[in-house]
């Protein structure tokens, strides 16, 4: 039986969709995050289950070919991205493996798929994001959560992301401090600004900002409205979302117009 803190060697024989590697030892499944299939690693065991085991790295011993270097700083602690360290190419095979493997597995028949298509545009193809505000080691700090936690990873420049939102971002956080907006406090319910939440149309290039405050208006409202126009001309919706509820639902029920239309407009399909 293996013990928690135990250092295994381990061979990466197969993927789960949440982009942890999965390999064998003595008959026990062990889960390790950011690995890959033909990995040989050593692992630290960190939970011990009856039937599972879940590990970490301690040293790729001898890579995966499906291996690659991750081109963002923060992927090891965003829990936005489980295979970017692995090849686009490899990302395609996982998939089209869950797929089949599903089919197979839970539906009980077996089909042939058709091949997977990859995407020609693998950075920036996102049209929304979603920006938690929060105040840690005494500023504020936007970005994502870390796996599982309510710790905000401080990002401002996602490469999924459009590259216009980073500039809108900060825009945001920079007006914050000018103007003493405090970040929301998850505990205490206090603090007002929550979340900066962005849309874009990939073919129009119309932007939406909505702000989502803890309360009922931001103070300096048309000083925001006139930083965020500089800031980007595509911007045509500026809205403030409030949500006062205590709550991990992003947005409240009540939005308030603060400058052009409600609404931007894209062309999907043609």
């Amino acid at each position: 039986m293996l013990q928690k803190n135990q250092i295994i060697d381990l061979a990466v024989t197969d993927m789960t969709h949440e982009g942890s590697g999965v390999g064998h030892y003595e008959g026990m499944a062990v889960f390790v995050p950011a690995s890959a299939v033909g990995d040989c690693l050593r692992v630290r065991i960190l939970k011990v289950n009856k039937t599972h085991c879940f590990g970490k790295i301690e040293q790729v011993m001898s890579p995966s070919p499906d291996r690659v270097e991750t081109d963002c700083p923060v992927s090891r602690r965003c829990g936005g991205c489980v295979f970017q360290h692995v090849s686009y190419a490899a990302q395609l095979r996982y998939k089209q493996h869950f797929v089949q493997s599903n089919l197979e597995r839970i539906g009980g028949f077996s089909l042939l798929t058709e091949p997977i298509e990859p995407s020609p545009q693998i950075d920036g193809y996102r049209n929304k994001a979603q920006y938690p505000v929060r105040m840690q080691k005494g500023k504020l700090a936007a970005g994502f959560f870390a796996p599982r936690t309510h710790e905000v990873i401080d990002c401002h420049s996602c490469l999924l992301q459009p590259p216009g939102f980073q500039g809108i971002l900060e825009s945001v956080l920079s007006f914050a401090e000018k103007y003493g907006v405090l970040a929301y406090d998850e505990l205490s319910g206090q603090g007002l600004l929550r979340h900066v939440y962005l849309r874009c149309g990939q073919q129009s290039g119309e932007i939406m900002v909505c702000l989502v405050v803890n309360g009922s208006g931001l103070p300096h409202e048309k000083e925001l409205v006139g930083t965020l126009r500089a800031c980007n001309p595509s911007i045509v919706s500026i809205l403030l979302n409030e949500n006062t509820r205590n709550t991990n639902v992003i947005l409240g029920q009540r939005t308030r117009l603060l400058y052009g239309k409600d609404h931007i407009t894209d062309t999907l399909c043609g």
